[in-house]
């Protein structure tokens, strides 16, 4: 059945610029609410993030820009740019705090955000951009893990900044350079960001789609040999400097590390399978599902067609490219996030021509997913242990009641959509996952960090316990000298921290690091009060 909703809207419109401008603030405004809002409610209990706090507070500390360094070695596998950014958000802020590590990546994701609509109108219309903001804006897991202090988000919105740069190029009909200095510059930023895998993304991208498109004069256009400059004249600053001050084995190490890792090598850490990602496809919901179901059909105008197979060669490529890498982290799956966002956008605003067979599984595929969402929100807060929901700081009052809100929205959009109002599907499906993510972001994290509140008022108890002597810090986490908030010195190994006991020294380390090693038990006594009941780590002092 064909509604007004269903009609394809013309290919490029070109909206007024008020109108444009108010559609960018709200989005904004969205934006700053679900993301940057709620960056210091959780505590920066995670190494991951901690690796980028520490560096950081070292730069703030010892006025070294230069070199990021963890714990007082230097971090090789991350170049500095995601360390200076949160160093000056820290200074602008009056000080370095879980909000202002958090705030660069927040305001990248809510660029990202803005780039999808841009994206959107770029590739079809105003009203799919629109969508597809709303749609990144609203992904399961996007405001989660995008706004974390690490670079993933960053590197997002370099990845989008280079192939809106691209299109433009692809676009332009003179004065074309501009677009191809911004590519090169967002893609020298990218290798500022995260080395040679945030570089590799773009260009692979890039290269997948022209190689589909057969656009070989847009190779020219990019001006490879104006790429090479900029990148060289953004990165060799500080490669100098880098080497000059922590010698050029730092640099070739942080080169080694990132592909010895990809390959699978000896410094390989977390390694999934190849098929992990497909697993992890479920934290795009609900968009991706709409994804699926808007790539059945041929769509009938031949520039639909071309931004399909854009869309594809993003997704499919970075896919590919995560998958083959040996070294998996869910949060690497951020780059295709948009892409997803966009595709599921066309959903409601492009009907393509479609067999019989494909049209109908085009409008059923998103129906059976309602119907599964509506089960699984009956059944799965029933199922959850009852330990593991103690644990994690929820009551199951409250998991029921969110349960029963996303079976009444699957409900609503279900309504909606047999209706014929595909646009009210839409609305409904948003506002209840806007609401639904604006409290798990707020109340729910905050409910979820138990283990990081513990963990930070047990630093807190040693800053208050500290005595005459030194403070000793050995295989901890790096999050941990923030929460300290006092002088310390790292022991580099066991047997150092072994022969540091003597005197008025404290030795702060995991508690599992302590009751493992019989020769640390030997020469440090737990304090007894406490101290020792909190957290994952334990304060010793000196047994002689």
């Amino acid at each position: 059945m064909s509604t007004p909703d269903d009609r394809p809207a013309a290919c490029t419109p070109t909206l007024p610029g008020t109108e444009r401008r108010n559609h960018l603030l709200l989005l904004a405004l969205l934006g700053v609410l679900l993301l940057v809002v709620p960056c210091g409610i959780p505590t920066l209990w995670d190494r991951h993030e901690g690796r980028f706090l520490e560096s950081a507070r070292g730069m703030l500390e010892t006025g070294d820009w230069i070199v990021p360094r963890n714990l007082g070695e230097p971090l090789v596998f991350y170049p500095p740019l995601s360390a200076w950014l949160i160093g000056a958000a820290s200074l602008l802020l009056g000080g370095l705090s879980e909000f202002s590590a958090r705030l660069p990546f927040a305001l990248a994701s809510v660029a990202c955000v803005l780039l999808a609509y841009e994206l959107g109108r770029l590739l079809y219309d105003g009203r799919t951009g629109r969508l597809a903001a709303i749609a990144l804006l609203t992904t399961a897991l996007w405001p989660r893990t995008s706004i974390l202090c690490q670079p993933d988000s960053l590197v997002v919105l370099l990845l989008m900044a280079s192939l809106y740069a691209l299109l433009r190029l692809d676009r332009a009909p003179r004065r074309s350079w501009p677009w191809a200095v911004l590519y090169w510059a967002a893609v020298a930023l990218s290798a500022m960001a995260k080395g040679p895998p945030g570089v590799a993304g773009t260009i692979a991208v890039s290269g997948a789609w022209i190689l589909w498109e057969r656009k070989w004069g847009l190779v020219r256009r990019l001006n490879p040999a104006l790429g090479a400059g900029i990148v060289v004249l953004v990165v060799a600053p500080w490669c100098v400097l880098a080497a000059r001050e922590a010698g050029t084995a730092y640099l070739s190490r942080m080169w080694h590390e990132a592909f010895d890792m990809a390959a699978g090598g000896k410094m390989l850490m977390h390694a999934q399978p190849w098929y992990f990602y497909f697993a992890k496809l479920g934290g795009l919901a609900p968009w991706v599902v709409f994804a699926l179901a808007a790539l059945l059909g041929v769509p009938d105008d031949p520039r639909d067609r071309s931004a399909r197979r854009f869309l594809l060669a993003w997704a499919g490529t970075i896919l590919l490219m995560l998958s083959v890498a040996k070294a998996k982290r869910p949060y690497y799956l951020l780059p295709i996030y948009p892409a997803v966002a966009l595709l599921a956008a066309t959903w409601w605003t492009r009907v393509p021509r479609t067999d019989a067979p494909a049209a109908r599984w085009r409008e059923r595929i998103p129906l059976l997913f309602v119907a599964a969402a509506v089960v699984a929100a009956l059944i799965v807060p029933s199922a959850i242990p009852e330990a593991r929901l103690v644990k994690q700081g929820v009551p199951r009052t409250a998991l029921v009641a969110g349960a029963v809100v996303a079976a009444l929205a699957c409900l609503g959009f279900l309504f909606a959509h047999l209706s014929g109002r595909r646009r009210a599907g839409f609305g409904v499906l948003a506002v209840v996952l806007f609401a639904a993510l604006a409290v798990q972001q707020t109340w729910g994290a905050r409910a979820v960090d138990a283990e990081g509140r513990r963990g930070a008022a047990f630093c807190a108890s040693v800053r208050a316990h500290a005595g005459a002597g030194p403070l000793l810090l050995y295989d901890v986490d790096a999050f941990v000298p923030f929460y300290v908030g006092r002088p310390f010195l790292v022991v580099p190994n066991l047997p150092a921290a072994a022969e540091a006991a003597h005197g008025d020294a404290q030795l702060l380390t995991r508690r599992n690091t302590w009751n493992g090693h019989p020769e640390l038990q030997r020469e440090w006594l737990p304090v007894e009060d406490a101290l020792t009941d909190l957290g994952d780590l334990v304060l010793c002092r000196a047994r002689h």
